[in-house]
């Protein structure tokens, strides 16, 4: 594993600027120029001082292990859920479940008593936790799988209002785990999903519009303005991907989906992390 200290430069420097980007510190945000400089040491002390390790300013296995235990990786989750996807077989859905989601693993069982375990886990500045035994649809999990994967980013979110949504959505999680087995519960999980992705859409569009009135009459060509667009254009395929998503029944693939919207987030994600990172003055996009 490398370690990183005070004069290194390169892209793993900058991951670590933007890692320390997406915690709450009393310090300046960093600059993510992938130079390891004095701004990024004090960062460096200051997130090692407050997970009660030596503060010393060198990001080495304990430090990235913390680091990497407090900051969701979109990505990560992204190949996760579609990795799920992929082994849990659909036309196997009564026989198969899940028994355990967490930190460092997923585990399922399917019918023939064989354990399918999906290495990693949500990183995550709360515990995923038990999900317990679903028995039942592998749609419904699925859809309850990408749901958990939405809450996670708005439990992380440097925005305020998120973080306080999320505390509802938590508890509307926990209550579509209650929903397994029942008659109802696939319907249900699709409208929450949907719902959740919805809240998550426009509270979106609302912030990309705030971040342009502050930046009015800023260079098009300039790397905030460039952020800005793609962010537009990430907000616009969540709305398209939305609005085409069928309704339970006939004909309808949990699968494709939980694909769509997943990229769809993933990709928002990754803009509103990019436009917050080249435009300071609105952190509060990131997500």
């Amino acid at each position: 594993m490398e370690i990183l200290r005070n004069g290194e430069r390169g892209p793993k420097v900058s991951d670590l600027q933007k890692a320390l980007n997406a915690l709450q510190s009393k310090l300046p945000r960093l600059v993510v120029d992938g130079v390891f400089g004095r701004n990024t040491f004090n960062r460096v002390c200051e997130f090692q001082r407050l997970n009660g390790l030596a503060a010393d300013g060198v990001v080495g296995p304990l430090t990235r292990t913390r680091l990497e235990q407090l900051v969701v990786n979109p990505e990560f989750l992204q190949q996760f859920m579609f990795a799920l996807i992929d082994k849990i077989a659909i036309d196997l859905a009564a026989r198969d479940r899940v028994v355990f989601v967490g930190q460092s693993r997923v585990l399922v069982r399917n019918h023939t008593g064989n354990d399918i375990e999906i290495g990693g886990g949500a990183k995550s500045n709360q515990s995923v936790g038990n999900v317990g035994v679903l028995i039942g649809g592998a749609a419904f999990l699925l859809l309850l799988i990408f749901m958990l994967m939405m809450l996670i980013m708005m439990e992380n979110s440097k925005n305020a209002k998120t973080r306080q949504r999320a505390v509802y959505w938590r508890g509307r999680y926990g209550w579509m785990q209650s929903k397994a087995g029942e008659a109802d519960a696939l319907a249900t999980a699709y409208e929450e999903n949907k719902r959740m992705a919805t809240e998550i859409h426009d509270t979106t569009l609302e912030n990309h519009k705030k971040c342009l009135d502050l930046y009015k009459g800023l260079d098009p060509k300039s790397e905030c303005m460039k952020a800005l667009e793609k962010l537009k254009k990430a907000i616009d395929s969540l709305f398209d991907t939305l609005r085409k998503n069928p309704a339970p029944g006939d004909g309808f693939k949990a699968e494709d989906l939980v694909k769509g919207m997943g990229r769809a987030i993933a990709t928002l994600q990754k803009a509103l992390n990019d436009a917050a990172d080249n435009c300071p003055n609105c952190h509060f996009l990131r997500l």
